[in-house]
């Protein structure tokens, strides 16, 4: 009999247990990094955007505030998604801003991070540009008033998956291996089982996954075994 490996797509909504404290792992339509979470509220012909201040207050209602930026890491992350969406070349609100005071810019949700993106010429001051976009080539100041997409993030410590599944980018895995109590399953039998927590039986799209899944076989299991994976002859 053949043991199995579930994959679970982080997108799917899940709840952590940890220390007796529940956790929301990142749900349908974030994005996650690095112990966070990031919506992306992009334009499109049916919407237009909001101003910093409604773009600001939707974020807090869902707990989380308007995007900001630790560091050059974090921000070339950002890039990258805003240049992998449908629509491209957006502008998006992040939470830096200088509303209190002309030219002391801060970021809404208190963080104090030095790092920044300018592009050339911002920021300018003109018009009462005293919140900020970020574009794929930096960062603009521009009036608050004015309508664009925006980017929430929820700070996410306890990580994207559940307790025993096994994190690798944006993926979670769990190891069905042979016990005391279990002693295998057919590859339709372990097929409905991952695709009832939501996943679905383990794809490997690269060689760097691969060798996650070896290296994690070789760490938990002590031994090779035979798993169930996902692929099957096309007929």
């Amino acid at each position: 009999m053949w043991w199995f490996i579930l994959i679970f797509n982080e997108f799917v909504h899940t709840t952590v247990e940890n220390n007796n404290n529940n956790y929301d792992a990142c749900a349908v339509g974030w994005v996650y990094n690095e112990n966070k979470c990031y919506k992306f509220n992009s334009m499109t012909n049916n919407y237009l955007g909001e101003n910093w201040n409604k773009s600001l207050l939707l974020c807090q209602s869902v707990g989380g505030d308007l995007l900001s930026i630790a560091d050059e890491t974090e921000n070339s992350f950002i890039v990258d998604q805003i240049r992998n969406r449908i629509i491209k070349w957006q502008r998006y609100w992040i939470g830096l801003n200088d509303i209190k005071k002309e030219n002391t810019f801060l970021w809404s949700d208190n963080t104090t991070s030095q790092f920044t993106s300018w592009k050339n010429g911002n920021p300018n001051n003109q018009s009462n540009k005293d919140c900020v976009v970020i574009t794929d080539g930096g960062w603009e100041d521009v009036s608050c008033d004015s309508l664009f997409g925006f980017i929430c993030k929820i700070n996410n410590e306890s990580g994207v998956c559940d307790v025993g599944w096994l994190q690798n980018g944006s993926y979670c895995y769990l190891f069905y291996s042979v016990n005391d109590t279990f002693i295998g399953k057919s590859w339709n039998d372990s097929l409905s089982i991952c695709l009832s927590f939501g996943g679905n039986l383990l794809s490997i799209e690269n060689k760097t996954e691969n060798e996650f899944i070896v290296e994690k076989i070789i760490q938990y299991v002590k031994q090779w075994k035979n798993y169930w994976i996902g692929m099957i002859e096309n007929l």
